[in-house]
């Protein structure tokens, strides 16, 4: 990930060893965080994910990071996360997430396996709104935290109260 960022111009990146609740609370790691302008969390498992950094250190200093103004960025599990709520796969149950987007829960790999998440949770999550997001893809908010544009090979699905709307690479759309 690292050699990635560099080719888009991105200079001083460290890829941070956290790891489990010990890393995660290790006051140099956080500290690395508390300084960061871009935070990426990679995928794997989320319950894992929402497991090691739950009340930590390196939790709390991304966080603030983010209201200081850092990018916070995540693919697959590490998207999940970030959303108020989040599918754990490994025990079929929604769990709360870190909040950082409000009501939302996220569906990766939604135009394969992810999109049958939907329906095992659906009927649970009447006062949240869903986002299904393909491989390969991303949303990105512009600078108005509510507009967000569609990058990449696949689309993004907004499952709302009453409708459901899709989008493509190239198209935006306000989500609040």
């Amino acid at each position: 990930a690292s050699e990635w960022f560099r080719t888009l111009g991105a200079r001083n990146i460290s890829a941070l060893p956290i790891i489990d609740k010990a890393s995660a609370n290790d006051p140099e790691l956080s500290a690395e965080l508390d300084r960061a302008n871009l935070i990426y969390i990679l995928g794997g498992f989320p319950g894992y994910l929402d497991h090691t950094l739950k009340e930590s250190r390196c939790l709390d200093a991304l966080l603030r990071s983010y209201e200081k103004g850092a990018v916070l960025a995540g693919s697959s599990a590490g998207a999940m996360v970030l959303c108020e709520w989040y599918f754990d796969p490994a025990v079929k149950e929604i769990k709360k997430g870190f909040g950082v987007k409000k009501d939302v829960i996220l569906i990766p790999h939604h135009d394969t396996f992810g999109r049958s998440w939907h329906s095992l949770y659906f009927d649970k999550i009447s006062d949240i709104r869903c986002i299904g997001i393909d491989e390969q893809t991303g949303m990105m908010n512009q600078a108005d935290r509510h507009q967000w544009a569609v990058y990449g090979k696949g689309g993004v699905t907004l499952y709302l109260k009453t409708s459901i709307a899709s989008y493509k690479t190239g198209q935006s759309f306000r989500f609040q």
